[in-house]
């Protein structure tokens, strides 16, 4: 499964709305939604693309335990698939 834009922009809603429930004890109102949304999706890509442009150096080196024994290994290249089409 890739990293998806609006995947990522419904879960970052998701979490608003259950953060303002157990801050407000009520649903965030509907005024501000389309805003909100708007936000979201901006935040969403340009996270993702910021990840697509930087891929290549968050996993440098992966250790397995190999029979007991600690084994590191140099990662040469990482792809995240991800798609904000």
């Amino acid at each position: 499964m890739g990293l998806v834009l609006s995947q990522l922009t419904e879960a970052m809603q998701t979490a608003f709305k259950t953060e303002w429930q157990a801050a407000k004890g009520s649903p965030p109102p509907d005024a501000g939604s389309d805003d909100r949304r708007m936000m979201f999706a901006a935040i969403s890509r340009g996270l993702l693309e910021y990840l697509d442009a930087h891929q290549d150096g968050f996993i440098t080196s992966i250790t397995f335990d190999e029979g007991g024994e600690s084994v590191a290994h140099t990662v040469t290249a990482t792809e995240l698939d991800i798609s904000t089409g």
